[in-house]
């Protein structure tokens, strides 16, 4: 779905180019089409929108639990509906947010969301076996106005560089997520420069530990792993655009450990908040970073 977009997207503080040659569209996938097709279609794109796999149904539940919770701490403005998620502007504690993610992270609700029949299945036959998920999920929530929770352009493989590289992210919008509410947002066709930013290193740390070679791979990189916050001179540098969707409830988007991605700062003008989780899934019997057999923390530093 493509539509008129009526702000500038911004992200960390900095603005995107708005020009058709520096954004456009993320394609989707028909979830009905047959695995040699979505593979096709992954290793062209580097990632797989596919739209209405999961219920949408049970997706909302847990929306609606999460901001029940919210409500409960006071965070969403007096009158207004629960399951509008409409944030009422006021400083917050410290690690109220914290707090609920990790607790939602660990409801039998979320377990619905990694262990659907929809993603397993996906998966098994798309990889062709037998498949987990990595313990470390993460849930993400974005108040409308901060710009403080956008993420910076980065690979995932940065932060998995210890197991397989024949990893898998899911990206789950929990509700619906317009482009102005801060969804994912990719950068086209990048997958082929993160395959080979890894590549270059690889004659020249073999015999290292797998902490050294991290290391020496970050370098260059920010604290977070980040390429950099400013997106659009990332575009402009590479000639490329970012892509954005009109995300909905139901959703998933699959995407390559290699593609370069980030957020935008959720400016919806109904102040709602922005929720998503992203899990990550491989095969059983291939090597497992062992940083992520333990549940997330926010202060665990990956």
């Amino acid at each position: 779905m493509e539509k008129n977009i009526s702000i500038t997207l911004m992200s960390n503080g900095f603005p995107l180019s708005m020009d058709t040659n520096r954004l456009g569209w993320l394609n989707s996938s028909d979830i009905t089409s047959s695995i040699a097709t979505l593979k096709q279609q992954y290793q062209e794109q580097g990632y797989l929108w596919l739209k209405g796999l999961l219920d949408t149904k049970k997706v909302m539940e847990f929306r609606y639990l999460f901001l029940t919770k919210c409500k409960r701490l006071g965070l969403l403005k007096e009158g207004s509906l629960t399951e509008d998620g409409i944030f009422c502007v006021r400083k917050i504690k410290p690690g109220i947010m914290n707090k609920i993610r990790c607790e939602m992270i660990t409801s039998k609700e979320y377990e619905f969301l990694f262990n659907s029949k929809e993603i397993l299945n996906f998966f098994q036959f798309f990889l062709n076996g037998s498949v987990c998920s990595l313990e470390r999920k993460i849930i993400r929530c974005k108040i409308p106005g901060d710009y403080s929770s956008d993420t910076g352009s980065h690979y995932d493989f940065t932060y998995l560089r210890c197991g397989t590289n024949d990893v898998y992210t899911c990206w789950i919008p929990l509700g619906d997520i317009p482009v102005e509410m801060g969804g994912l947002i990719y950068l086209e066709n990048s997958w082929k420069l993160g395959q080979q930013i890894e590549q270059k290193f690889d004659s020249d740390i073999s015999n290292l530990s797998c902490q050294e070679a991290h290391a020496i791979r970050s370098q260059g990189m920010g604290r977070r792993g980040w390429i950099t916050k400013d997106l659009a001179a990332l575009s402009d540098l590479l000639n490329s655009r970012w892509l954005v969707a009109e995300y909905k409830a139901g959703d998933v988007v699959v995407h390559s450990p290699y593609i370069i991605h980030a957020s935008s700062t959720n400016q919806d003008l109904q102040k709602r908040i922005r929720l998503s989780t992203d899990i990550r899934y491989q095969r059983v019997d291939y090597k497992i970073d062992q940083r992520w057999r333990k549940a997330w923390q926010p202060d665990d530093n990956l």
